[in-house]
């Protein structure tokens, strides 16, 4: 059994996960997903990976944005932030 089939056995599959790779490179990518759409074998040592509670939504933000939408140009913390905003635990 891997982490994903054991959150699985504990949490509903559309509990948000949120994958943050490379957070505060250049490189960095933020990814919201579910935990059932959730890939284990997209996750390696530069990854930061949250899994939402049973209560946590996803939501938009403040200006009607996804996660992951983002007007060019935003500074990587700025995107960061605004992604993980997204993610709200009640």
């Amino acid at each position: 059994m891997d982490a994903r089939e054991l959150l699985l056995a504990h949490r509903d599959a559309a509990t948000p996960v949120v994958v943050g790779r490379a957070v505060g490179s250049d490189e960095q990518r933020v990814t919201v997903t579910t935990l059932g759409e959730f890939d284990p074998a997209e996750v390696d040592m530069r990854c930061l990976v949250i899994i939402g509670s049973s209560q946590s939504v996803v939501v938009r933000d403040r200006a009607g944005r996804a996660p992951g939408d983002h007007p060019a140009p935003v500074s990587r913390l700025a995107r960061l932030l605004s992604d993980f905003q997204c993610v709200i635990a009640h």
